[in-house]
């Protein structure tokens, strides 16, 4: 288990910062990062997680937390800002699909 620093709290707010694990909450840490982190946040998921790691969750388990701005800027940091990523999945503003 690796340790996440204090100073994430303000960004993982909904858990106490001792009982998240990066592995077994990584989809909950790297979103949460993304969407609402500060740059030192985001450096220290860039140390924690390898790239790879960090796109198949961003595409894999989307989140509607988002800002447009957010989103795009978390697509431009993971080197998927060319691909086609359906932004209704993450945009908060937007209204859920369903089917």
């Amino acid at each position: 288990m690796v340790y996440l620093p204090a100073s994430l709290q303000g960004t993982l707010w909904s858990a106490p910062i001792g009982t998240l694990d990066t592995r077994t909450n990584r989809v909950y840490i790297i979103h949460q990062i993304l969407a609402f982190g500060t740059m030192d946040d985001t450096r220290w998921l860039f140390r924690t997680y390898d790239q790879k790691t960090l796109r198949e969750v961003f595409l894999n388990d989307p989140l509607k937390i988002y800002t447009r701005p957010a989103f795009h800027f978390s697509k431009l940091l993971l080197g998927i800002d060319g691909e086609h990523v359906p932004v209704y999945r993450y945009d908060r503003s937007l209204p859920r699909r369903i089917g």
